[in-house]
């Protein structure tokens, strides 16, 4: 759904006034580290179908840090995420609405919360205003504390463990890939590379840029390019442009290092 979506989303959102930008849309903040103070080991994540940041709830969701309570979501709740600001990251998903929703762009107090696989997920405490929608689905969002988001969920997280435990070769990550839904560059810039890659959040950018990218050459993890920071300070991380990282795991030479980086800024200048 997510790919049908990106058009749609950027008209929406080039559309908005500068005003509804500022007070509505959460500003995206360069170099954040994800919350990583309850992490769990990598092997622990077993949850079925992971593909992202779950709730440890049930957790509300408010217009600002300690604000109004806007609505509630329950425990294992599939959300997408923005960076925390002061221990509290902007959270949300797509709900169902019905057409008089879709016409006011409002969801009203008390209204049970449905998400994309028809299960009940929430529900409304205060009015609600959304601004994406596609179909018969909006996306809400609120802040939530990071505490209601469990950290083992983040791809951030996981990875980092991954690569902590000397797991190197792409054979070791399947279950990893497979469970965030990364998917595989059909055109990688770079020669020899292999990229698997997952999208931003909308809650940070509508344009189709990747948060996480995995290099692979010759079946080993050679770089990871981010843009959340990753738990892996023994290891050389360089600085791309808007935000993106790279992390290099595989001992490469100066040159080559230079010449992924240089490729890399000039694909992420090149995208509007």
């Amino acid at each position: 759904m997510k790919k049908t979506l990106l058009f749609l989303l950027t008209v929406i959102a080039f559309s908005c006034s500068e005003k509804t930008k500022k007070d509505k849309k959460p500003v995206k903040k360069e170099n954040q580290t994800v919350n990583t103070s309850k992490q769990e080991n990598s092997e622990t994540i077993k949850l079925p179908n992971l593909f992202g940041e779950r709730i440890d709830g049930p957790a509300n969701f408010r217009d600002t840090i300690s604000g109004k309570k806007l609505f509630e979501l329950n425990d294992n709740t599939l959300v997408i995420t923005a960076p925390e600001e002061n221990g509290w990251p902007w959270a949300g998903l797509y709900v169902k609405v019905n057409q008089e929703e879709l016409e006011n762009l409002t969801i009203l107090p008390n209204t049970s919360l449905i998400d994309e696989r028809g299960e009940l997920i929430g529900k409304s405490f205060d009015t609600i205003r959304f601004e994406l929608y596609s179909d018969n689905y909006a996306l809400v969002y609120g802040r939530t504390h990071s505490g209601n988001i469990k950290p083992s969920t983040y791809p951030e997280s996981v990875l980092s463990n991954i690569i902590k435990e000397g797991k190197t070769k792409k054979e070791n990550h399947i279950e990893y890939i497979t469970n965030f839904q990364f998917e595989k560059s059909e055109h990688s810039i770079i020669d020899e590379i292999e990229e698997y890659y997952i999208y931003q959040s909308e809650l940070v950018d509508v344009s189709p840029r990747d948060r996480i990218s995995l290099l692979y050459k010759s079946d080993f993890l050679l770089a990871v390019i981010h843009w959340r920071n990753l738990d892996l300070p023994e290891y050389e991380t360089k600085d791309l442009i808007r935000g993106h990282s790279i992390t290099f795991v595989k001992e490469i030479s100066e040159p080559e290092k230079q010449t992924i980086i240089d490729k890399k800024i000039n694909f992420y200048g090149s995208i509007d």
